[in-house]
């Protein structure tokens, strides 16, 4: 398991049971500066194979959203290692009486309360201790950043550095996931790719905030501007008709593969009324210009309702 590069010492003002606690120091395992806020600062995405009494090993996410609520989700390894179908849990989660310890509740039909070791490494499974020699730490892979409109917005830690390479993802009930270190590592003219989809689709925008703008360090203006830098105004709509399709259309999952200088782009948005589109698309990428070569064909599928309200619901 990945270990987490440093750790810092937050104090605790924990609830339990409703009732406020004494301040404690307990070992965050983001690797980030304190907000003050102890559920804000171990807010993540914790994933890892867990150890299971009777089967191969449980595939174990779980998520903790600085609003306190969390989710779930366990896939038991059978006799040939392959996964069972995901259970998935959700509920409130609160420090034990100010400690590192977090504990998990939920209302749902079966659940058991489960808690969880706050170290610097990750979260250790308190009920799988008992198996000694075996690694029980959840590793965290994404760090919540913050939160637009009903969605939390979280950035990838770490990523294999090699192509093809999911750059952000928002698909319907889902919130925001951004592969920040492969963002990070792209050079201008391939930015300035995700700056033609930014400025032609909702990004996870809410107001004069969007996420991936966020993620990239720029704007909505910015982000036209590096657009036009790069690439021929032939193979750009006009300003009022990308603003139009960015009121009207959200993109949903993009990603890249960089193969020389050719960068195949596989994208897909949803509109309005919910009508799914898929396309790809082939940039060529040189030292000062970018051309579209190839705009593939978009396929659409029609939604027959809205995406389910289950999280808003839950977090309410």
């Amino acid at each position: 398991m990945n270990k987490i590069y440093s750790s810092i010492i937050l104090l605790a003002l924990a609830a339990c049971g409703g009732q406020k606690t004494e301040p404690n120091a307990a070992a965050t395992a983001t690797g980030q500066p304190s907000t003050g806020n102890p559920y804000s600062d171990v807010a993540g995405v914790y994933q890892d194979t867990l150890p299971c009494s009777d089967c191969q090993g449980t595939i174990t996410e779980l998520t903790l959203h600085p609003d306190s609520t969390f989710l779930l989700r366990e896939r038991m390894l059978n006799a040939e290692g392959r996964p069972a179908k995901s259970m998935n849990t959700r509920g409130v989660f609160s420090f034990v009486d100010g400690s590192s310890k977090i504990k998990l509740t939920s209302s749902e039909a079966g659940a058991v309360t489960r808690t969880f070791e706050v170290t610097s490494d990750g979260l250790l499974a308190s009920e799988a201790q008992a198996q000694a020699g075996t690694d029980v730490t959840l590793d965290i892979r994404e760090r919540i950043v913050g939160k637009v409109a009903g969605e939390f917005i979280s950035y990838r830690l770490s990523d294999k550095g090699t192509y093809p390479s999911v750059i952000y993802m928002n698909m319907p009930g889902s919130d925001i996931v951004i592969n920040k270190p492969a963002l990070d590592r792209m050079k201008e003219g391939e930015k300035a790719v995700l700056a033609y989809y930014a400025a032609q689709y909702n990004t996870g925008c809410d107001g004069s905030r969007c996420a991936l703008e966020e993620a990239m360090g720029t704007d909505k203006v910015a982000l036209e501007t590096l657009a036009r830098k790069w690439m021929d105004s032939a193979d750009l709509p006009s300003a009022d008709a990308m603003r139009e399709s960015r009121l009207k259309t959200k993109l949903v999952f993009v990603n890249v593969n960089l193969q020389q200088n050719k960068l195949t782009v596989n994208y897909s948005t949803v509109g309005a009324d919910y009508t799914m589109a898929q396309g790809t698309d082939v940039f060529e990428v040189t030292e000062n210009a970018v051309k579209l070569s190839q705009k593939g064909e978009i396929k659409e599928q029609k939604r027959q309702s809205p995406p389910a309200k289950e999280r808003a619901t839950e977090r309410k």
